[in-house]
């Protein structure tokens, strides 16, 4: 079983910063990382619906439908509902 001491817990940076009531980082810190976050999630997001809508991949300036592929995923191919 581990067991921590009071004082270490009291010396440690996190411990002293609650202690003391001080946050970590600023609030522009905090608000531009969930910013980021939000933006890496929404590229993630739209980055895994090209690959559904098309799943090979192509290398250099090919790339069509009839064009044969570098990679080709195991995915469905699906182009419906495309205008």
């Amino acid at each position: 079983m581990f067991v921590v001491d009071s004082r270490q817990m009291l010396t440690s940076g996190a411990a002293v910063a609650a202690v003391q009531g001080t946050p970590r980082h600023s609030v522009l810190v905090r608000v531009t990382h969930w910013i980021t976050v939000a933006s890496f999630a929404a590229l993630l997001v739209s980055g895994i619906a090209i690959l559904l809508a098309h799943p090979r991949l192509y290398w250099g300036e090919t790339g069509a439908v009839g064009t044969p592929s570098f990679v080709d995923l195991p995915l469905p191919f699906i182009l419906t509902g495309q205008s």
